[in-house]
């Protein structure tokens, strides 16, 4: 298994499929976050989507990159927040 450093380099150079690694490992945390506010199985799983979102879209901003899993709670904090 890759560590998540390697993974987010490999999504700024381009690589998208490593993005879905990244999903893969984070992707129930994430809904359970979203759960945790929402109370709704649908909402957490669209507000977790926003999450996937923003994170993908923002990766390029990360520059420590073995602190995705913790940049990606704060991005969930946020989006609940903000529901």
């Amino acid at each position: 298994m890759e560590v998540d450093a390697v993974l987010v380099r490999q999504v700024q150079a381009g690589d998208s499929a490593a993005f879905g690694h990244l999903y893969d490992r984070y992707a129930s945390i994430i809904r359970a976050v979203c759960f945790d506010t929402s109370h709704n199985l649908n909402e957490a799983q669209d507000l977790a989507q926003e999450v996937f979102l923003r994170a993908f879209r923002d990766l390029n901003k990360l520059q420590n990159g073995d602190r995705f899993g913790s940049w990606l709670h704060s991005i969930a904090k946020n989006v609940c927040r903000e529901w």
